[in-house]
């Protein structure tokens, strides 16, 4: 939602940019990505969320496997990543991403079992520095309670899937130097923020503007 006001409040002002989507959705490893899913959930009889990311990072924990998925992702991504960014960065337009490779990273994390520097070290993964480095990375941090409140992702059925991700992604805000925004204000004093710093931002003659979502 912020991001697309960003990108409405950008384009109203006459500042050309443009505005995508880009959450890892699996390519190349959709397949066993499937398999994975189906194989655990036949192992655990439902796809409770506790359970089910027990069963991964029991799969993961193993080293071939979990070497094999963290790169395969990460390449899967990279290649999503730059289809998707094709042509953007070099129209000297803003570009406003509503998720993005850290969102993955959080995800990776969970999925792997780590904490505090382990999510830091992936963040040190070669591969992230294949990606495009964004300018301006924004954090909206808001505590699970508030979250779990709100609960507007039908998708989120578990209040400990929004604590995992708090975790993951504080840790990565704090080592990456992300902005971090109050995520419990208004949704238009957040709109504001957003739009004071990245018009900062774009004055200092920066042209990649990535925004990052809780």
């Amino acid at each position: 939602m912020q991001a697309e006001k960003l990108a409405g409040a950008l384009t109203e002002r006459g500042i050309p940019c443009a505005y995508t989507w880009c959450r890892y959705s699996p390519r190349l490893l959709d397949p066993l990505n499937k398999l994975a899913k189906r194989l655990i959930r036949r192992r655990k009889g439902g796809s409770e969320y506790s359970g089910f990311t027990s069963s991964k990072r029991g799969i993961l924990s193993k080293p071939i496997i979990g070497w094999a998925w963290l790169n395969l992702s990460l390449l899967d991504y990279l290649i999503q990543v730059r289809s998707c960014f094709r042509g953007i960065l070099e129209s000297g337009k803003v570009l406003i991403c509503d998720r993005f490779l850290y969102d993955m990273l959080a995800d990776l994390a969970i999925n792997f079992g780590r904490s505090g520097e382990g999510v830091a070290e992936l963040a040190r993964h070669p591969l992230t520095r294949l990606f495009p480095r964004p300018d301006r990375v924004y954090f909206l941090d808001v505590p699970p309670d508030v979250a779990w409140a709100r609960k507007n992702d039908p998708n989120v059925t578990d209040k400990q899937y929004l604590v995992d991700r708090a975790d993951a992604y504080s840790t990565l805000c704090d080592s990456l130097g992300f902005t971090r925004i109050d995520g419990t204000r208004s949704i238009e004093e957040i709109a504001e923020e957003v739009l004071k710093q990245t018009l900062e931002c774009i004055e200092g003659a920066k042209s990649e503007v990535i925004s990052c979502h809780e």
